[in-house]
């Protein structure tokens, strides 16, 4: 057992991408886009380091902004279906 398993995840105060990826249920490559985008982190030999405090800080802001919810451009989109097949049961207007 590695020393780093000996402290549960929410008792540590730095992360690495494994950890933020387990601990918002994610990807490693979303974990990626993220440092990408500006999540702050730090190097310690090859090891990326995150913050707790900045990573919730960071992902708290970013719900702010939405982004990754909603397009930057949204584009018209066109449903062809009939009604009772999108909602069984249930009359749309």
């Amino acid at each position: 057992m590695a020393f780093r398993d000996k402290i549960a995840l929410e008792n540590r105060i730095i992360y690495n991408r494994h950890d933020v990826a387990a601990i918002t249920g994610t990807s490693l490559e979303t974990v990626d886009k993220w440092l990408h985008e500006g999540l702050p982190a730090f190097k310690s030999g090859r090891l990326v380091c995150i913050e707790r405090s900045t990573l919730i800080e960071w992902l708290r802001a970013k719900a702010q902004r939405r982004e990754g919810f909603m397009r930057k451009h949204p584009q018209q989109l066109r449903v062809v279906t009939q009604d009772d097949e999108l909602f069984p049961g249930v009359e749309l207007a």
